[in-house]
């Protein structure tokens, strides 16, 4: 569950330096075939993609270890995966944040920034309904 604070924290942080921010958004996907690989193969090539953009701005340091904790966090996922799963990470700073989430996100997707990426996560939290739950005496 993501608390007030959980948001506060993450809107909050800003890197500095060679720091990187790293949001990954995973959405599930339904098995095209009985190997359930398509998740993993997914996240490799995004983190590939996400680690050649942060050589190219010389941010590599700790940015290769967080995306490979991501790698290997997403190889880990043998298919049927029914909860969408969200990662925020600054290594540098010692951050890791695994959430899970009700599968609503358009799709898996792999952030290196400053900041981290928050959009996706704010519209599944306000597509949440609300409840309440009110203790009764006397019941």
């Amino acid at each position: 569950m993501i608390t007030h604070e959980d948001m506060l924290e993450l809107a909050q942080f800003q890197a500095h330096g060679t720091d990187c921010a790293i949001s990954f958004y995973f959405q599930p996907s339904r098995p095209k075939n009985k190997s359930h690989r398509e998740d993993a193969i997914l996240a490799k090539d995004l983190v590939r993609q996400a680690l050649r953009e942060a050589e190219k701005n010389d941010r590599n340091g700790f940015a290769q270890a967080d995306l490979r904790r991501v790698l290997d966090l997403a190889a880990g996922w043998h298919g049927n995966q029914t909860r969408a799963k969200v990662v925020f990470a600054c290594g540098s700073r010692n951050i890791w944040r695994e959430f899970e989430l009700p599968p609503q996100f358009a799709d898996t997707q792999l952030f290196v920034n400053r900041r981290f990426h928050l959009k996706p996560l704010v519209l599944v939290l306000r597509a949440q309904p609300r409840l309440c739950f009110g203790h009764q005496r006397g019941l």
